[in-house]
């Protein structure tokens, strides 16, 4: 327990967080891995319309927050994206059209995602 200068009480959650911390970073690890061991039985090209997504998130979402590092790396991949804008079509697959495997894999990543913005606004609203 963390012990509270200002009021001299102990804080429970504040010792809590770190764990809370390493557990999130053990299943981002195993969720890696697990991606990591079934996607290198199949070679996919590039998605470059996601490159182009990603990037302009990153720099719609790095200019307000004043990060450089953020939007640098959102205007490469916007950039890179860009580049090789004949071939957005050709990656893009619909839910109609992923295999079950796929299907599985992306609705993991899905809800593992909302599960990790659960646990971050439930460690950020605890905290407040």
């Amino acid at each position: 327990m963390i012990i509270d200068i200002k009021a001299g009480r102990k804080n429970k959650h504040m010792a809590d967080i770190p764990w809370v911390m390493v557990w999130m970073v053990i299943i981002l690890l195993l969720l890696a891995a697990v991606s990591l061991a079934l996607r290198r039985k199949e070679k996919k090209p590039a998605d470059y319309f996601s490159f182009f997504t990603m990037g302009a998130i990153w720099l719609a979402i790095g200019l307000p927050l004043g990060n450089p590092g953020l939007w640098f790396l959102g205007l490469v991949f916007m950039a890179a994206g860009l580049a090789h804008r004949k071939e957005w079509k050709k990656n893009r697959k619909g839910w109609k059209r992923l295999g079950r495997n796929e299907r599985v894999m992306l609705a993991a990543a899905i809800a593992s995602g909302a599960a990790f913005l659960a646990m971050g606004l439930l460690i950020y609203f605890s905290m407040v």
